[in-house]
């Protein structure tokens, strides 16, 4: 028997996904964790919100998120 609330598709991105992407996509959804899989949809790793922290990387992403969207609403 299935549990009904199970959610048995879980969110991936491709090894060769854009890392600004990545970030967009755990804000968006409020991720914790993000399969990588390959071309074969093997899983190749496993991203966690920590590993996008580290090294000021958030920090940075917002800046470009910010100036994305400063430039989509002026066009």
């Amino acid at each position: 028997m299935q549990e009904p609330f199970v959610n048995h598709s879980a969110p991936c991105v491709r090894e060769k996904y854009s890392l600004h992407r990545t970030f967009v996509m755990f804000r968006t959804l409020g991720l914790r964790h993000l399969i990588v899989v390959d071309n074969a949809n093997r899983i190749v790793g496993l991203i966690s919100r920590k590993d996008l922290i580290g090294n000021a990387i958030e920090r940075k992403l917002q800046q470009a998120l910010v100036s994305t969207s400063v430039d989509q609403s002026g066009a």
